[in-house]
Parts: structure tokens; C-alpha cells; sequence
């Protein structure tokens, strides 16, 4: 499942677009597109380069993707409390960053550690593994200070505050569906022995005829954790 490409895709399990939205102007781009398009915005902001511009993803293998801004001085911790927030948090798992094959302690400053054009990763649960990667855009001041669209729905939350920082989602991707495996409909649900085979994505009206039992079904979310151990979403669905 990629989504870099831009090329809407469709299996028996799963239907996305490949693109998202930015919060900033609306505009519509697929992960990679989104980069030299945030850098027009980073480069018109006005004010301290205060803040980081982050993307944070699966890498090529899935349609979970976002950019964040995040206060240059805020902690790992912010970033971590975050990621959970919206993407993670099941079981209270451990979770940790490595910065060029090393760990980054949650009270270390991202400045401390960070600069453009930095890649990073994030691991969430050291058993049943959910890992991401993120790379640092640049610094900006505050992008939405530039006017235009913002957006305030469910799908685009308003900044979470975390601790002493704020972390904004200023780029999403489009919402992901689930198809059911028995009748096509949007799934409600995922069956987290099923959905390494690609299968096991469950509407309302078929869940309870799902042959590993409705009990064992989870959140169909919007989340690169979906389907595993007992996660039923985040603040993104």
C-alpha cells in the first residue's frame, strides 16, 4: 500500500487515495508532493523559526501520513505523548526514538538533537511492534499564522496539548476505508488475526458471521496501528 505515488488504490481490503490535505490552504497532495509544497508556506511564514516542521510516516508501505509543527524547544516526551494521542496509545506500551541509530531520552530538547532535513524513527510497543519514521522539513514560524484555511472538524483536531508544547497537524492524508470482505460495504471493524493476510475487514450487518468471532474484532482506525493488540483508535479515529 503505497502512498506516495498519488494513485488512488483499491484491494478487497482497503480503499485510499494516496493524497492528503493541507491544513494551511486546502491544497491536496500526495506525501511526497506535500514536502515542496510546505516548504512555500515555510518559506512566506513570518516571524522566529521557532518551530520544526516534522513529517511523520509509515514509509512507502502505508497511506498513514501527516506533518506536524512542533515548538523547536519541546521534549521527545511532547512528541511521544503526541504520537500517542493520535496514532498509538493502546496498552500503555514503552516507546522510543532513535536519532541516527541512537537513543533520545523524552526530556532531551528536540533542538538539542535535531536539524533540517534530519531523519529520526519512533517505536511503539517492543512486542507487537508499530514503528514510524519522521524527517524534519526545517524550522518556521507558526504556519498558521499565514490565514486561509483552517480547518477545525473532527478529522482536523485542534492542537494538542501536551505537557509544555503544542504539537498542530498542519498536513493529514485523506480518511482510509476499510472494505468488508463479505459485501464491499465501509467496515467498521478489522479482525487483528486476518488483516496480515490482507482480509479480516468487517461492516456492521457481517461482523458477528466473521469466522474468527466478533469478539475478536478491533477499531477499523485510522492509524498505522490498527489491528493490533488491542487498539481501538486515537483522537484521529
Amino acid at each position: 500500500m503505497c502512498a506516495c505515488s498519488g494513485v488512488a488504490q483499491q484491494t478487497k481490503f482497503i480503499t485510499f487515495s494516496g493524497k492528503g490535505e493541507c491544513r494551511v490552504c486546502g491544497a491536496k497532495y500526495t506525501a511526497r508532493g506535500m514536502a515542496p509544497h510546505m516548504k512555500k508556506h515555510m518559506a512566506k511564514a513570518f516571524g522566529d523559526p521557532d518551530r520544526f516542521i516534522i513529517r511523520i510516516d509509515q514509509g512507502p508501505q502505508g497511506p498513514f501520513w501527516m506533518y506536524v509543527q512542533v515548538s523547536t524547544e519541546a521534549t521527545f516526551g511532547v512528541l511521544d505523548r503526541f504520537l500517542r494521542a493520535v496514532w498509538m496509545e493502546c496498552c500503555g506500551h514503552l516507546s522510543e526514538f532513535t536519532v541516527g541509530g541512537k537513543s533520545a531520552g523524552k526530556r532531551k530538547r528536540l533542538s538539542a538533537v535535531l536539524s533540517g532535513g534530519a531523519g529520526f524513527a519512533y517505536q511503539y510497543d517492543m512486542g507487537d511492534t508499530t514503528a514510524l519514521r519522521l524527517t524534519v522539513m526545517g524550522r518556521s514560524a507558526r504556519l498558521i499564522d499565514l490565514g486561509g484555511l483552517v480547518r477545525n472538524d473532527a478529522y482536523f483536531p485542534p492542537p494538542m496539548v501536551v505537557g509544555e508544547g503544542k504539537v498542530r497537524i498542519v498536513a493529514l492524508h485523506e480518511k482510509v476505508r476499510y472494505n468488508c470482505e463479505k459485501c464491499g460495504k465501509a467496515a467498521s471493524y478489522v479482525c487483528p488475526q486476518c488483516i496480515y493476510d490482507g482480509t479480516g475487514a468487517c461492516c456492521e450487518v457481517c461482523a458477528p458471521s466473521h469466522g474468527c468471532g466478533d469478539d475478536m474484532l478491533l477499531a477499523a482506525a485510522q492509524s498505522p496501528r490498527v489491528g493490533t493488540c488491542g487498539f481501538e483508535g486515537g483522537s484521529l479515529g
